[in-house]
């Protein structure tokens, strides 16, 4: 059976993380955007309670009703941060813009785990789970020179709630606890989170790192053929090396060239982020750690799983999914935000916005065709045009803010902002997106000009999804930019001359919408 779960989203800000991903996995969601429509969802008795931090006293005035599992949701780092002085562990907040499918490995890992579990889900759910199993347990909190028993079930303490606050806003360890004599008692959860929420006396000090300048970013560009496309990497340098994207194996020589240039070589490169991958890149990948052993990656956990299918089960590799709040610093310095794109309903990527920089590596999101195209023109060609998938990666670019610069895996560098991008989608790109009767028209144009054999080929592939009628493609029977995708993603098997590809990709390239780069 699914998860229950109950949101509390008045604004509006979270609902369309989640819906979707609901929908299609079994779990249950029931949304509210009233404390009234809070409770009277608390009756069909969800497990989670979802909600922005800033509402957390909803959260404390239902426990009453039924205690639930909070998930708080935070906008910022100072957010984030004020929830942990109030000892709400990791596992509990999450930072928007999230990933839905980590969120929801997040709610299986607590709801799988018991009370006994303690040092895993950390002492704050413990005690909701000792409420919803009547089930007391006896933890010891250890602090660096204070530690407190605290019964679970009542809420019971050998410390003062003040010095157990101490010891949750610092660094602290959990252990089984022994039997105690009761300091202060707690008549409910309710009275507990209340007291544990009000605002401490003492702030601890934050002790701000300064971040030392980046020395450079270097672009490495390669033109492909006819010029129809730039593909881009790029190097971020300063005490180490982080490099964006690996295309096939020749890339790095011209990588090197540059890195040869600052004095550098493949050997000093510490990380590389993946905003998009290619099945050449494994053998690049492959090269490289031949001369780089202690290279990391980071990239969707899809490339991970790519790379040990080819033997590379060693590599050093973190995927986005795993990564909390989608932040993570560079060996250099410096704090990158994660965007987890899409180029199509089908295809996932990401963007890396260095923040200090106010730079965007957006991969093929944001990217342009031709050498010195504006991206502003031509954005909503590198990934399927579904306007539920544009839609998404804007909600995402809204999240930075305005005014940075796009360093794109493909074409030109642009600056730009989200207001900018949003007023183009609404104004010049509505219409492009793909309708059945266009990609009809355009797709039979291109099977009159193949060989007997090529068409016979081609709709032996995608035969499945089509029908037929005299040679022709009458109907087709999913979606229009799904169709269009597998169409494309067909063409590399079917036209084996190269010079009659280029024609077909030209011939593409004249409607204002998506050519799948991969099959180029």
């Amino acid at each position: 059976m699914g998860l229950k779960v109950l949101l509390y989203d008045p604004k509006g800000e979270i609902t369309h993380f989640l819906a979707d991903i609901f929908e299609v996995t079994g779990h249950i969601l029931y949304s509210a955007s009233s404390e009234e429509e809070v409770f009277d969802h608390l009756k069909k008795e969800p497990e989670f309670f979802l909600l922005p931090f800033s509402l957390k006293e909803a959260w404390v005035n239902s426990l009453n009703e039924r205690p639930t599992i909070p998930v708080f949701f935070v906008f910022s780092e100072e957010e984030e941060e004020k929830a942990r002085e109030f000892g709400i562990p990791e596992v509990n907040l999450v930072r928007v813009p999230f990933n839905p499918l980590e969120f929801l490995g997040r709610l299986g890992l607590l709801h799988k785990k018991e009370i006994e579990d303690f040092v895993e889900i950390d002492l704050f759910n413990t005690l909701i789970k000792s409420y919803l199993r009547e089930k007391g347990l006896k933890v010891k909190v250890k602090g660096a020179d204070k530690e407190c028993v605290v019964n679970s079930y009542p809420v019971a303490l050998s410390c003062t709630l003040e010095e157990l606050k101490g010891i949750l806003r610092s660094e602290h360890e959990l252990e089984k606890g022994e039997d105690f004599e009761e300091r202060v008692k707690f008549e409910d959860l309710t009275v507990f989170f209340r007291e544990l929420f009000k605002e401490a006396e003492v702030k601890r000090e934050r002790k701000v790192k300064p971040v030392e300048k980046l020395k450079f970013i270097r672009t490495v560009s390669k033109e492909y053929r006819k010029g129809i496309f730039k593909k881009n990497f790029y190097l971020i340098g300063n005490e180490a090396i982080t490099l964006i994207n690996l295309s096939s194996a020749d890339s790095l020589a011209l990588i090197n060239k540059v890195l040869m240039e600052e004095g550098l070589s493949l050997k000093d490169v510490r990380l590389i982020l993946f905003t998009d991958f290619e099945p050449a890149s494994v053998e690049a990948v492959r090269r490289l750690l031949a001369v780089n052993q202690s290279v990391s990656f980071i990239g969707r956990k899809h490339i991970k799983d790519t790379l040990e299918s080819f033997g590379l089960k060693n590599v050093r590799f973190r995927s986005i999914e795993e990564i909390p709040s989608l932040r993570f610093k560079l060996p250099e310095g410096g704090t990158v935000k994660i965007l987890p794109f899409k180029n199509s309903p089908q295809d996932n990527s990401v963007g890396y916005y260095l923040e200090g920089e106010r730079v965007l590596f957006s991969g093929k999101f944001l990217g342009s065709f031709g050498g010195k195209a504006e991206t502003l023109r031509t954005f909503h060609r590198v990934f399927f045009p579904c306007r539920g998938t544009v839609e998404y990666n804007l909600g995402l670019i809204e999240s930075i803010g305005e005014g940075f610069d796009v360093l794109p895996f493909y074409g030109e560098k642009q600056s730009t902002d989200a207001r900018a991008l949003k007023e183009f989608l609404n104004y010049n790109v509505k219409d492009s997106f793909l309708e059945r009767e266009v990609i009809l028209g355009l797709v039979n144009g291109i099977l009159l000009n193949m060989s007997e054999e090529e068409r016979e080929n081609l709709l032996g592939y995608i035969g499945y999804l089509v029908e037929v009628d005299d040679k022709v493609i009458v109907d087709f029977y999913t979606e229009p930019n799904l169709f269009y995708e597998e169409f494309i993603n067909t063409l590399p098997q079917v036209v084996k001359d190269k010079e009659e590809f280029y024609k077909v990709i030209e011939k593409l390239l004249e409607h204002n919408f998506y050519v799948p780069l991969r099959a180029v």
